[in-house]
């Protein structure tokens, strides 16, 4: 999990949460399965209420249900009709691909929404509508500049996609099984080839300057508060000091984060989701995180699992847990801000 230049304020984390209800790093074999159903009735998504994606009879199919974890725990969602199976709808819309739930946090996009995408990396749409389940209004999940640039990478156009509003039935549908669950499993070749097939069609054309200079990811300029350290400023004007590069990934396009990730030899920061981004851009980087304990979010591993990355995780008695943020997430605090990014110095010196 880390580096033999680890030192006594920074320690390797042991591993991953590894309790086997709840958390693995599997590497799945082949490929995911993809499931073929001629009439499936779908309704709209109400989170954490009743909806999904069901049989004439009105029985889930699994098949088209999102999971995380190794025991299927059910994702904010209720798997039960929520209406009488007369009061569905058939307008007859058949040959359609199932892309599953649009979710519109970065990194739960990520885990969440793409790993039903696999498919339409490799073959494409093929002349038929991808069709998803979404609690907002398309409109809002363009407003999100990730969501575009990802689809369109992809090959979809906004007159591709037809989002559930209304129970019905749908025929000839095609449901890709996900190459990634959070807390679980990753197909790994799947995985590469939808992370990749996404950065290279945004890379395109952009030459590659390799960056010796080792920079931080910073989370001080985040305007939600998610899991942090509140006093992280302190540990980045340090850093920025010592000459290492400070950026902060809400204010840079995609492009650029993933061109960061390509170019750049060294790269530092908290444990979050800009690393995750890596995948994207086949990051060969050495990446150095600081994690909020002894061990790290499983979600990393599986990312680190499929890309073979360059990643070491540390975590320090200095950091300590502030209690919850106004948003989500944990507050942290660090004890000696100085002893911390002095540490991260001498690992990258």
């Amino acid at each position: 999990m880390g580096s033999l230049l680890s030192n006594s304020i920074l320690k390797p984390c042991d591993g991953f949460w590894n309790d086997p209800r709840w958390n693995t790093t599997e590497a799945k074999v082949g490929d995911p399965a993809i499931a073929h159903v001629a009439e499936a009735i779908f309704t709209p998504m109400v989170a954490f209420g009743k909806w999904g994606v069901f049989d004439l009879q009105g029985a889930i199919i699994r098949d088209a249900t999102d999971y995380k974890g190794p025991q299927s725990e059910d994702l904010v969602q209720i798997p039960q009709m929520p209406c009488a199976l007369g009061d569905v709808i058939d307008r007859g819309t058949s040959n359609v691909i199932f892309g599953g739930r649009i979710n519109l946090y970065y990194g739960h996009f990520l885990f969440e929404t793409l790993p039903r995408l696999w498919s339409i990396a490799r073959h494409g749409l093929a002349g038929r509508k991808i069709l998803v389940q979404a609690q907002w209004p398309m409109d809002q999940w363009f407003d999100r500049h990730f969501v575009q640039v990802f689809l369109s990478a992809l090959g979809i156009e906004r007159s591709d996609i037809i989002q559930c509003t209304q129970p019905e039935i749908y025929h000839d549908v095609e449901i890709p099984l996900p190459c990634l669950r959070q807390n679980a499993w990753v197909h790994s070749q799947a995985t590469r080839d939808l992370f990749v097939k996404i950065g290279s069609r945004i890379l395109e054309g952009i030459p590659e300057r390799p960056v010796e200079n080792p920079v931080y990811i910073s989370k001080t300029k985040l305007p939600h508060k998610i899991s942090g350290i509140i006093n992280e400023i302190e540990i980045e004007n340090i850093l920025r000091a010592a000459g290492v590069d400070i950026v902060y990934p809400e204010s840079m396009s995609l492009k650029d984060q993933l061109v960061l990730f390509r170019d750049r030899k060294t790269i530092l920061g908290t444990v979050g989701s800009a690393f995750h981004s890596a995948g994207f851009a086949q990051s060969r980087a050495r990446q150095v995180m600081v994690a909020h304990g002894a061990r790290v979010n499983p979600n990393y591993g599986l990312l680190d699992i499929a890309f073979n990355s360059r990643t070491e995780y540390y975590y320090t008695d200095l950091i300590v847990e502030a209690g919850k943020t106004s948003d989500t997430g944990y507050a942290l605090h660090c004890k000696d801000t100085r002893a911390v990014a002095e540490s991260l110095l001498r690992l990258v010196a």
